[in-house]
């Protein structure tokens, strides 16, 4: 008859990772021992990297299960804590925790070789799971106001931090032992892309993120985006170095997940309400820009892979300023810089295949009108007639 293959058991597999019981995950690993056993006489049941992501997925969706019973529980109760509310985030720590137990036994050890393996279909997941364990565990900290065992929203949020450097660890490691060139190379964009805006996201998530229940006497919340800008600002800048080292040629062209992390860093500034940060709100606004810049100007004209819509990034950044800067005669030089930085992106919106990327003109006017108010119409004719003058187009 036909050998079994490892294909044969991934849907036994799949179906324990999935099914959010406590007792998933070591089922999981029961039946990847069983295979890595069998393995000695049938290479073909090698257990593979999807294999060991399972572990950790298993245990965080049974982490997921035990935070929707305790917010339901939590909800429920008329009372300022549920009595065993405290022992059901205390678990969802200890899951979270176990979630990075198992990556570094299964990706982070020093036995582990992964050199051309960082498959975005396969290792993301592992970092993107142990992420959100720690980014649910932190909003059910700061829903429920838990703060026993030294376990806390801050707590779960420098966790995250931690695993994003590991992370970045593990791409210098990769890069080093790399054999596999482009393929490699791109499965390696595709991990950094995804697991940055993970980290991002989950920081945003916890800056909409509000206690069950509110006093009066609750001063406003901070903003964790806002206390994070350095790490942001990093992944920011890491990001965009490891794409400019990595993208030798334009087939690893990764436009569409750079422009969505760019999308989620920007929605994530939302939430920044100290004074104090607003710089650091311009000043990522103006990377962003730059980015987009530098990628038109080094886009070779004999690839012809199309122009995605970039309007959303170039509204937002217009929101943004508007909230964040009070000085008038600011507000309106900032804008200028938006609209000039978006003007190259209005030229060919006939030719889109030669475009790095396209930003609907009429939105970005309603966009600034709608942040300047009754100072908007002369403001935008001075705009025009700027943008007219050869010359100063580019220029701020």
């Amino acid at each position: 008859g036909l050998a079994p293959r490892e294909e044969t058991f991934q849907p036994i597999i799949a179906a324990w990772a999935l099914c959010g019981n406590e007792r998933s995950t070591a089922r999981v690993a029961e039946w990847i021992n069983q295979l890595a056993a069998l393995s000695a006489t049938m290479p073909m049941l090698t257990p593979d990297l999807n294999m060991f992501a399972a572990k950790v997925i298993a245990n965080r969706r049974y982490q997921a299960s035990v935070i929707k019973r305790c917010l339901a529980k939590a909800i429920e109760s008329t009372q300022t804590k549920e009595q065993d509310a405290p022992e059901a985030v205390k678990l969802t720590f200890e899951l979270a925790q176990r979630c990075c137990e198992l990556l570094v036994d299964d990706l982070l050890s020093d036995k582990t070789n992964l050199a051309g393996l960082m498959d975005a279909n396969a290792c993301a997941p592992i970092f993107i799971n142990c992420i959100e364990a720690w980014g649910e565990a932190a909003c059910l900290a700061k829903q429920l106001r838990f703060n026993e065992y030294g376990l806390n929203l801050n707590h779960g949020v420098r966790e995250m931090i931690n695993i994003c450097r590991h992370f970045e660890s593990k791409v210098g490691m990769t890069l080093k032992l790399n054999q596999d060139g482009e393929k490699s190379n791109r499965h390696t964009i595709e991990c950094i892309g995804d697991i940055f805006t993970a980290v991002v996201h989950q920081l945003s998530q916890l800056d909409t993120t509000s206690p069950l229940q509110l006093t009066e006497s609750d001063d406003p919340p901070g903003s964790i985006v806002g206390e994070r800008i350095p790490d942001v600002e990093r992944m920011l800048r890491s990001y965009e170095q490891y794409t400019r080292l990595l993208n030798g040629s334009s087939d690893l062209d990764m436009k569409a997940k750079r422009l969505e992390f760019y999308g989620v860093v920007l929605r994530g500034l939302r939430g920044v309400n100290a004074t104090s940060d607003y710089g650091h709100v311009v000043r990522l606004c103006c990377v962003v820009m730059d980015y987009l810049s530098y990628s038109r100007e080094c886009r070779d004209e004999e690839f012809t892979l199309g122009g995605d819509d970039m309007t959303d990034l170039y509204t937002e950044m217009v929101s943004l300023i508007s909230n964040c800067t009070v000085n008038p005669r600011e507000r309106k030089l900032l804008l200028t810089k938006v609209f000039n930085k978006a003007s190259p992106f209005f030229d060919q919106l006939e030719d889109k295949k030669k475009q790095f990327g396209i930003v609907d003109k009429s939105k970005l006017i309603g966009a600034i009108r709608l942040a300047l108010g009754g100072d908007a119409e002369s403001f935008l004719e001075d705009l025009e007639k700027r943008q007219s003058q050869p010359g100063r187009r580019k220029e701020w």
